[in-house]
């Protein structure tokens, strides 16, 4: 019994206890914090512990037994106390579970309050700036609160309007979860869209329509739709900029295949500029876009600019070739070795990987093939020039020439397969100056008991210039009037070479026309009265008057007959005035005259007056402007005639050069007819003695030799002759000849240096004057 009345006590005591324990209304305002209802939720755990291990189930089996059986009184106060017991257990328990269900109700109200007050601070510091922890905070937001409600919901009926304050959670914090997903969606398609990642990768764009709606539904946050708005502009920008770069790429790789050209280097250019620089140059990422963009876009055109710049050089090699190759014009000049090993040089330095660099450079190979014979020919010819000249000395030194002739001969054997109307033209006037050599030859041998040999003077040999072929005088393809020379023609002509009677250069007056101004020359002093040309030749050889005026009228109806026409011959000054002036020159460049007046020409057959060379080099690389020029007539002293064929000569050729006959002195009067001394070039000009053979050719003395005088001006004078052509190679082009500039006070004659010279003799001398 004791015992019994010992459990009864002890559950009403915990009766007692969850009594004492209160009840809250979870969905009041007023509530209390955590801390205070977390004694209650604690003394609450300590009962439930105290009821579980409280014996009902033994008060529940002795209540069972006692019932049946008779009682006694006894017996019967022990079951009342055991029903007591028992009675107290059930609402203690009872109750304990009903307080546990309010103080859990109780506590996840406060839970989800806590939830919402962490809301409200997350709208405080929120920015995009910080997303990545703004959106767990959201997230875990969310999924508490939502949790607490529903747990609540399950437990017992939820007003309402807490439910509505529920929704309105949840929407807020989807609709800013969304917000800073899209944000950070954005951001990685600025990177994934931006040229950083398609030019490896290259993709579709993913339509921005979601984003739009997206940010369109998150009313809540009106204030944050600038932000993103901007970063899909953003966005939009570097999509065109990326799609730029695609088409800028695609255009570069197509235009590796195809065949340069300017205008699409200028569209590609045009291309490039096309592309925009990202404003936003603050983010990180915008600025590594801006100088991946900058960066590639640059080396595309810089790699389009070498492969053209390498294709147009190949090009203009294969250009400046092949304009080498044309013979349309015959007086042009053959190509030389040096400029073929020019050209091959630049050739093999470069570098190019493209298959259109390739195909022009196999191309251009095959034209410098072919301008490699020319070169070889020319380089032949030349020999064959040196052969005529040393034949020609050696039949004014009245020495044997079969030994050179055979070498002559078989210059000729190798030349004269080709089908080059400039290599034709030159083996036609090779082989006429060789058989008038030959004559010469014949002459001196018919005469060689009454003639002295003359014995030359030593030597230093003086270089000369070579450039391109001449203009030959002679008519080839018609027969040559032959006549007989005095057995005193070649010592005469050796004697003229040596002179030391040659007049000093005059000044040449600067901005007026030479055929106005009076240019007194030094020379042999005056005399009352000077024989004409014909008395003097009539007192110094009578039998050659008839021949020369003969000759004279044979040479002016050859020219007339000839495609090239002169100008009629005018009067010139008689050579008897006291104040003997220098016979004026053909052509003179337009910076040297002020105000004259041409003489009208015919150009000769085939010859154009401005027959310019195929542009070969990019007009870029030119640094000068073609000079305005025009050309005067030669005006030839008709009683000389020498002068009448150097006139021929001078009129016929495209060049500007001044040429004028020199004052001879007294004693080179009687040599006149067949010889004389002439000044070439301007401003420093250089005097040249010149004669005449049989056929009209006039021979320039060079050296120690002899050089045709239409080779003579167009190889010493050719910068004169390019100038009237557009010619874009470097400058000055490799086999171009200027002649070479000299002292006018110096008492030498113009003897050009040049390893290439066809004409040095080492046996002569330089003349003395």
């Amino acid at each position: 019994m004791d015992k019994l009345r010992g459990q009864h006590q002890q559950i009403s005591r915990i009766l007692n206890a969850v009594q004492d324990i209160p009840q809250f209304k979870p969905f009041d305002v007023e509530l209390p914090d955590q801390n205070t209802l977390k004694p209650f939720i604690t003394q609450l755990k300590g009962i439930h512990v105290d009821l579980t291990h409280f014996d009902d189930k033994g008060l529940k089996d002795v209540a069972k037994n006692t019932s049946n059986r008779k009682l006694s009184k006894e017996d019967t106060d022990y079951l009342q106390v055991v029903l007591e017991a028992i009675t107290v257990f059930e609402s203690a328990t009872q109750l304990h579970d009903k307080h546990r269900l309010n103080l859990h109700l109780t506590q996840l109200r406060l839970n989800w309050i806590d939830q919402h007050k962490r809301y409200l601070e997350l709208l405080k510091i929120f920015s995009f700036n910080n997303s990545n922890d703004s959106l767990s905070i959201a997230v875990d937001i969310l999924t508490l609160s939502s949790s607490a409600v529903d747990e609540m919901i399950e437990l017992i009926k939820v007003p309402d309007s807490f439910l509505d304050e529920q929704d309105k959670l949840e929407n807020s914090l989807t609709q800013l979860i969304s917000l800073i997903q899209t944000h950070k969606s954005l951001i990685h398609h600025l990177f994934l869209d931006s040229w950083l990642q398609l030019e490896s990768n290259p993709h579709p764009f993913a339509d921005l329509a979601a984003f739009e709606y997206i940010i369109s539904s998150a009313t809540n946050y009106t204030a944050l739709h600038s932000e993103i708005y901007n970063l899909v502009e953003l966005l939009q920008q570097v999509r065109q900029q990326s799609s730029a770069m695609i088409h800028l790429s695609n255009e570069f790789h197509r235009l590796l295949v195809l065949s340069p050209s300017h205008d699409a280097l200028s569209a590609f250019q045009q291309l490039v500029q096309q592309i925009k620089v990202l404003s936003n140059q603050s983010s990180p990422l915008i600025a590594q876009i801006n100088t991946k963009v900058q960066k590639d876009a640059k080396e595309f055109l810089s790699q389009l600019n070498s492969m053209y710049r390498c294709y147009f050089k190949i090009a203009d090699i294969r250009d400046r070739a092949f304009s080498t190759l044309d013979d349309s014009n015959t007086i042009a000049q053959l190509p030389s070795l040096e400029l073929h090993s020019s050209l091959v040089e630049v050739l093999d330095q470069l570098q190019c990987d493209t298959q259109p660099s390739k195909d022009l450079m196999n191309e251009s190979r095959q034209t410098l093939d072919r301008m490699l014979v020319l070169s070889q020919l020319r380089k032949k010819i030349d020999d064959g020039d040196h052969l005529l000249s040393q034949m020609l000395n050696a039949v004014d030194e009245q020495k044997q020439i079969d030994d050179l002739r055979s070498s002559f001969e078989n210059i000729i054997k190798d030349i004269q397969n080709s089908q080059d109307k400039r290599v034709l033209r030159h083996i036609g006037r090779l082989r006429t100056t060789c058989e008038e050599v030959i004559e010469m030859t014949m002459d001196d041998d018919c005469n060689s008991s009454s003639q002295p040999s003359n014995r030359l003077r030593s030597s230093s040999i003086e270089s000369s210039s070579s450039a391109f072929s001449g203009l030959s005088l002679v008519d080839y393809n018609s027969p040559r009037a032959r006549k007989l020379s005095s057995s005193s023609t070649h010592k005469k002509l050796f004697d003229a070479t040596h002179d030391g009677d040659i007049p000093p250069v005059p000044a040449i007056p600067n901005m007026k026309d030479w055929s106005k101004s009076s240019l007194n020359l030094p020379g042999p002093s005056p005399r009352k009265a000077k024989p004409t040309l014909d008395a003097q030749a009539h007192d110094t050889t009578p039998t050659r008057k008839h021949d020369l005026t003969k000759a004279t009228r044979s040479s002016i109806s050859r020219r007339t007959n000839r495609a090239v026409s002169t100008p009629m011959p005018h009067k010139t000054q008689s050579d008897a005035s006291p104040s003997q002036k220098r016979i004026l020159s053909t052509s003179t460049s337009a910076s040297s005259l002020k105000t004259p007046a041409p003489a009208p020409t015919t150009p000769s057959k085939g010859n154009g007056s401005g027959s310019g060379r195929k542009k070969s080099w990019s007009s870029s690389h030119s640094t000068r402007s073609p000079r305005p020029s025009f050309k005067v007539a030669y005006r030839a002293n008709p009683k000389s005639k020498l002068d009448l064929a150097v006139g021929k000569v001078v009129n016929s050729l495209p060049l500007s050069v001044n040429i004028e006959r020199a004052v001879m002195a007294a004693t080179d009067v009687k040599k006149s007819y067949e010889t004389g001394k002439y000044w070439i070039g301007a401003p420093d000009p250089k005097l040249c003695f010149c004669r005449i053979l049989r056929s009209n050719t006039v021979m320039v003395r060079v050296g120690g030799g002899w050089e045709e005088l239409s080779k003579y001006l167009l190889t010493h004078y050719a910068n004169l002759f390019m100038s009237t052509s557009t010619s874009t190679w470097t400058s000055t082009p490799p086999d171009a000849v200027v002649t070479p500039a000299k002292n006018r006070k110096t008492n030498t004659l113009f003897s050009p240096a040049s390893e290439n010279s066809p004409t040095p003799s080492p046996y002569m001398s330089p003349w003395r004057i």
